[in-house]
């Protein structure tokens, strides 16, 4: 059988006879037939039709297979289809016309049946790898020149090879990619990875379609703003031999766009309904009947503390943008603390504050006030929407790590345990956990989402499990120390 039962052959003669033996011998080969009596008739079948082969008869009267040979040789469209020649002329010199007019084969009547199907699959199979070169270049050209990396791994995650991109992205110089660097060693040198057993789950499933995506993160510092990587495996086969083919892409602007949009919702919501509110009390007040000229003066005083108030929140949130984008933003351990304990003593609810260990004045974590409010309140707000029993409760316990370079800000509460799905997905955009409870996917997803946006860019990371001493969750935020 031939290499594609789709293949189409042009046969081309002036002799009806020869055209149907020709299609005779070859009718068990499943292949598609175009039929030309002249070589006038047989250009203009292929201004609408590319076979994948031409049969092409040399003694034709008007214009001899040489000649066409030529032209379709010059036609740009149809110059690489393979062309076998068909002759009676068994000498040399015809052989060098056709080489020159540009023939891939030839043949010599009388046919034979078993040469001519060994010399047509031959041709194919040569085309086929010639497209496939072809179609090589082209994907080669288009990732070369692409915005985006593309990088092949082999069955010990080195790096087999890469384009510009994505060795801009790992900072690689051309030495380096030729050694076939260790992907996810040469990534640790710049990046976290989220999540951080991605190897291990490499090694326990060779189908790329089965892995799901994972982060490179840099956090922010110094000068560098903070770069987000995804990663995603592309399924073209690879994995059969051990090999996989990952995308990178830099997602950095999209997440700097979720973690401003929802900070500063976050911001609004607070700041603004604060003083607005109070400004709204005050109205209330004046509608009473005959108001005292005591009590003028105190709307009065609690307008102008309201409008104060709602002034300073306007220019602060006006600044807030450039400012979230500074990477030197830094928040001192001890007002992060101040932060927590801020929020624990306006919650009307069970939340205590505990300090187990000291630090020095200057120790920072590098997270804006702004975001790591907003991480606050989405932790809390997950509190209150899965706590149990009557009340929520939360502690909150802020020490150090085993590396005393780093900090653990930890916070129980009396939440439902989380199954193993829910514990395994807490950290991918938009999962959210309540889906059996009230029938919707409204819960988890942009809340914990945000906090890992906002801890990951500071060079920390998330942690999410079902504490067993208090039979509730815990959320531990490690960060590391900037003194």
């Amino acid at each position: 059988m031939p290499l594609s039962p789709l293949s189409t052959i042009l046969v081309v003669d002036d002799n009806l006879g020869a055209r149907r033996s020709i299609e005779a011998l070859l009718t068990q080969e499943n292949y598609r037939f175009l039929l030309a009596d002249s070589g006038t008739t047989a250009l203009q079948v292929l201004e609408t039709h590319t076979p994948d082969v031409i049969l092409l008869d040399v003694m034709m009267p008007g214009m001899n297979g040489f000649e066409v040979c030529q032209k379709i040789r010059s036609t740009p469209h149809i110059s690489e289809i393979p062309i076998i020649m068909i002759t009676a002329l068994d000498d040399e010199e015809s052989m060098i016309q056709g080489i020159d007019a540009g023939a891939d084969d030839f043949l010599s009547k009388p046919i034979s049946k078993i040469e001519l199907r060994s010399r047509i699959r031959s041709i194919l199979r040569l085309n086929r790898f010639r497209k496939l070169c072809d179609e090589r270049q082209k994907f080669e050209l288009v990732v070369a020149q692409s915005h985006r990396g593309y990088v092949v791994i082999d069955a010990d995650n080195r790096i087999l090879s890469s384009n510009t991109a994505a060795e801009n992205m790992l900072q690689l110089s051309p030495e380096e990619t030729q050694q076939n660097p260790h992907f996810f060693d040469t990534a640790r040198k710049l990046f976290t990875i989220q999540p951080d057993d991605i190897e291990t789950k490499i090694e326990h499933q060779t189908e790329s379609r089965e892995l799901d995506p994972f982060i490179l993160v840099r956090s922010a510092q110094n000068e560098q703003a903070a770069k987000w990587i995804r990663v995603t495996f592309q399924d073209l086969g690879l994995s059969q031999i051990g090999q996989h083919f990952l995308r990178l892409e830099d997602i950095s602007d999209r997440i700097i766009s979720f973690q401003e949009k929802h900070t500063f919702s976050r911001m609004i919501t607070h700041k603004l309904l604060t003083p607005l509110n109070a400004i709204k009390a005050a109205h209330q007040l004046l509608d009473t009947r005959d108001p005292t000229p005591e009590r003028i003066t105190q709307i009065q005083a609690i307008q102008k503390k309201g409008i104060d108030r709602l002034e300073y929140d306007i220019h602060s949130i006006l600044s807030f943008l450039e400012a979230e984008r500074n990477p030197r933003n830094l928040l001192k351990i001890a007002d992060a603390r101040i932060h927590i304990q801020r929020l624990a003593e306006t919650s009307p609810f069970h939340f205590e504050v505990f300090q187990e260990a000291t630090f020095a004045p200057d120790d920072s974590i590098h997270i804006s006030g702004h975001a790591f409010d907003a991480c606050l309140r989405e932790i809390v707000e997950n509190a209150i929407k899965f706590h149990r029993g009557a009340t929520v409760s939360i502690d909150c316990y802020i020490k150090k790590a085993e590396d005393p370079q780093r900090v653990l800000i930890v916070f129980q509460n009396n939440s439902y345990p989380l199954s193993k799905d829910e514990l395994a997905n807490a950290w991918k955009p938009y999962w959210q956990a309540d889906r059996y409870v009230t029938g919707e996917i409204a819960g988890m997803g942009l809340g914990l989402s945000l906090i890992a946006a906002n801890v990951w860019t500071a060079g920390g990371t998330c942690k999410i499990e079902n504490h067993s001493q208090t039979d509730g969750v815990q959320l531990t935020l490690s960060f590391p120390i900037q003194a």
